[in-house]
């Protein structure tokens, strides 16, 4: 994954893992709210209660998890680079909500 960007996430990866698993989606059946980056954060929603349009630059009214955390940690979390558990002990990733929904979310970056 060298050279993705978060938008690279959102925008091509996430979508084709849910195209080509298409039941992922129901087995997690959760909506998270991304704020990534240092500064001002980009926002990323992935809903993943709906059929299509799952991802979305914008902000939830009621995600059942938040996640935040810098673009380099997450781009590093998601390539396997960085360990989900030892990012949140060290405080680089932070959650609001059900935290029990990222072990689910996790199958997304399997």
């Amino acid at each position: 994954m060298n050279n993705v960007t978060v938008d690279d996430i959102f925008t091509i990866h996430i979508p084709q893992r849910l195209a080509d698993r298409p039941a992922l989606a129901k087995q997690i059946n959760a909506k998270f709210q991304f704020h990534l980056g240092e500064g001002k954060p980009q926002h990323w929603a992935l809903d993943l209660t709906k059929p299509n349009e799952q991802c979305s630059q914008t902000e939830l009214t009621d995600p059942d998890a938040t996640i935040t955390m810098s673009g380099t940690d997450f781009l590093d979390l998601v390539s396997g680079r960085l360990n989900g558990q030892i990012a949140f002990m060290q405080g680089k990733l932070k959650v609001k909500g059900k935290l029990a929904l990222l072990l689910k979310l996790q199958q997304l970056f399997d």
